[in-house]
Formats: C-alpha cells, sequence, structure tokens
C-alpha cells in the first residue's frame, strides 16, 4: 500500500509543456500549455483493471524511480504473479507513457484496464471535441461495425455514464490550443467522456495477449497542437493533418 510521505507531484517541463506526475502512483495530475497558458487536469487515484481483477492503484505495490525525462514506475500485482513497469517521458509538445518490462511468464497478463483516471481533463467548456467511432454491430450486414464521427461543443454534449470507446478523438479551442491521445494500440485506443461541462480523455483497454499472440507493449502519448495546418485556426483539421502525417496509410484493422 503506498504511503504519503511525499505528496509534492514530480513537476516535468519543456520549452512547450510543464506536466505534473504523481510522485507515488503512474497518474498525471495536470498539465500547463506553456505558449497559451492553457491549464489541463488529471487524476489524483484511480483503479486498475488487471486480467478482469479490479485493484485501487493506491493499493498496489508500486516503485517510482527517475529515469531520463521523466519518471517510472513498477506496478506489481502479486496475486497474480505479474509485474510491468509505466515510463512517462515529456519531448517537446507531448508526454509519452510507455509499457515496459513485463513480467508475465508464471501467468500471463491478458488485459489491462485504467478505470476511473482519465490521462487529461479539459474543465474549460468553450472548448470543442472530435470523435470518430464505429456503431454497433448491423446485424442486417453480417455484422459489420460502421464508422462515423462527431463532434461539437463540450458545453453542449450530453453527459455520459461511462467513456466511450473511440477510434480517434480530440479536443480544440481555435484560438488556442489542441490536445488529443495517441497510441499504438489499433482497437479502440482511447475513450472520451463528457460530463457538465467537463471532458475527459482515457486510455482505452489494452490487450497484451490475444489468442495465440502476444501484442506489443502499450505505447501511448497525450499531444497539443496549434495552427499546423496555418489556415489561421486552431482545430480538428490540425489533428487530422498530425494523424495523416503519423499513420498515412491507416491502420489495416479498419480498411474493410
Amino acid at each position: 500500500m503506498q504511503d504519503d510521505r511525499n505528496d509534492a507531484p514530480v513537476i516535468l517541463e519543456s520549452r512547450e509543456l510543464e506536466v505534473a506526475l504523481d510522485p507515488n502512483l503512474p497518474l498525471v495530475r495536470g498539465y500547463r500549455h506553456l505558449p497559451t497558458g492553457r491549464v489541463f487536469g488529471g487524476s489524483r487515484d484511480g483503479t486498475l483493471r488487471v486480467n478482469g481483477a479490479e485493484l485501487r492503484m493506491s493499493d498496489l505495490e508500486i516503485v517510482p524511480r527517475e529515469i531520463p525525462d521523466g519518471r517510472c514506475y513498477r506496478v506489481a500485482v502479486p496475486e497474480q504473479q505479474i509485474a510491468f513497469e509505466l515510463a512517462f517521458s515529456l519531448a517537446g509538445a507531448a508526454l509519452s507513457l510507455r509499457m515496459q518490462d513485463i513480467e508475465d511468464d508464471r501467468a500471463p497478463l491478458a488485459s489491462l484496464e485504467w478505470v476511473d483516471s482519465p490521462l487529461l481533463v479539459c474543465e474549460d467548456p468553450t472548448f470543442s471535441f472530435f470523435r470518430m467511432f464505429t456503431t454497433e454491430p448491423d446485424l442486417e450486414a453480417m455484422g459489420k461495425m460502421w464508422l462515423r464521427d462527431a463532434d461539437g461543443a463540450v458545453r453542449d454534449a450530453p453527459d455520459e455514464a461511462e467513456p466511450v470507446p473511440l477510434i480517434y478523438g480530440a479536443i480544440y479551442q481555435p484560438e488556442s490550443v489542441c490536445a488529443f491521445l495517441h497510441s499504438n494500440y489499433p482497437l479502440f485506443p482511447q475513450a472520451h467522456r463528457a460530463t457538465a461541462g467537463r471532458y475527459e480523455i482515457h486510455l482505452g483497454a489494452y490487450r497484451h495477449r490475444v489468442r495465440d499472440r502476444v501484442m506489443a507493449p502499450l505505447q501511448a502519448e497525450i499531444v497539443f497542437l496549434g495552427d499546423l495546418n496555418q489556415d489561421g485556426r486552431v482545430d480538428a483539421s490540425d489533428y487530422r493533418l498530425w494523424v495523416n502525417r503519423r499513420l498515412p496509410d491507416g491502420d489495416s484493422v479498419y480498411r474493410t
């Protein structure tokens, strides 16, 4: 169980971004986008669902250590004989999270989910959002799930009881900044939730072992963009351009 001997956040800073990490738990407490002064929240505690078992982060065996440009947390789940590291590092306007040193030889790590612990929280209802998602399986089309997208103002978004799994998504304000999560996990890598003028960006459920395959360790980043396409405003077009440059061919999962 974690103690409270040191509750002061660990500060990472680049020319574009200041990030506050929890000193004991693998959580981001908040961000400050330095070019605009915009502030975003994070989490103070939460739950990890490991192979379906829900475990409070503050009750897990977590050992933090410093690494170049960031902080690493070794998370052990003794009851399941599983351990792994979650490493945060900052470069430019992006905070990266990578999963590494996974120890699951005695008991396989099948799935890892973050519950009630968003990676980024926007409390400013003047922001807008963009989402790409799928419909429920269409029984009249052999169970296909059709791609759809939506956008709107955070202040006008209906309250959502749970984070909604998404393929792509971002929040933005035309006069300031666009923020989003990008992940190497191909299937619903993120989840967004709107509630009472507040907007949350969560990591999606990660599957490490799927049937007879071992997936690549999770890598994700929270990225902040300005006017990337130089059209005089910051919006979802800048996010789309960033994604197109990063993934020019898209993910093969969605081509059919």
